[in-house]
């Protein structure tokens, strides 16, 4: 738990793991109740259905401002992915794009 509260203030992680850990719940929880500005989501080498799913589950998520409004996490939150199928080169390039 400590680990975690700079990062509900706006800090800055990682989080690595394999298949099935749980990487994407974290970090979706971190987004829907940190209070940051940004968030900025970056997933390189993923296979193309994971990152589908993200795309389906993210919209949905909604944040509680602190005057009490609803907002979409969507809304402060850029992706940026590269499927694991692409050639290196292209997945450097859509870092820097």
């Amino acid at each position: 738990v400590c680990l975690m509260h700079p990062l509900v203030l706006g800090g800055t992680c990682a989080i690595p793991g394999a298949f099935g850990c749980g990487k994407t719940v974290i970090s979706q929880a971190l987004s829907k109740y940190s209070s940051s500005e940004a968030v900025v989501y970056v997933r390189c080498g993923e296979r193309t259905n994971e990152m589908a799913g993200v795309l389906m589950d993210l919209p949905q998520l909604t944040m509680t401002l602190p005057n009490g409004r609803e907002e979409f996490v969507m809304k402060r939150t850029t992706l940026v992915s590269n499927a694991s199928n692409m050639p290196v080169a292209a997945r450097e390039a859509s870092i820097y794009t």
